[in-house]
């Protein structure tokens, strides 16, 4: 199990994670000649989902996460916010499950609370390297 650099204790939890990626495409269909659309309904536009939008979802089924932070490009640890081919929102939770006593050392918006909830474009972008 993997230890805390902060304090040496092992992580008594699993975090959540989750990656989320924006559908790149809009309803509709068109003709394959004129490029003009064969159905009489209109286009209705994807819903935008975001880290915050996307962590209320989670936490109805996850009741002990709560957002306690939002990143951005001013407050972002990493600098990767908004950069070609990084996460497009995010934000840190914390999860009451952690106890206090592996929490020490730590202030609001660490993942160590909890976790983090990135957003990007599309599937190729959210993948870890390796």
């Amino acid at each position: 199990m993997p230890s805390n650099p902060r304090n040496g204790r092992p992580y008594p939890y699993r975090r959540l994670a989750a990656i989320l990626c924006l559908p790149l495409t809009a309803c509709g269909s068109s003709d394959d000649t004129s490029g003009t659309k064969t159905d009489d309904k209109p286009a209705r536009a994807t819903p935008q989902v975001n880290a915050a939008t996307a962590l209320k979802t989670i936490s109805a089924t996850v009741s002990t996460a709560t957002q306690n932070s939002t990143i951005t490009a001013a407050n972002d640890p990493n600098h990767l916010l908004g950069r070609p081919g990084q996460y497009t929102s995010k934000v840190t939770f914390a999860d009451s499950r952690v106890q206090k006593a592996d929490a020490s050392g730590f202030k609001p918006g660490d993942v160590e609370l909890g976790g983090a909830v990135e957003v990007f474009d599309n599937p190729a972008a959210a993948k870890l390297p390796g």
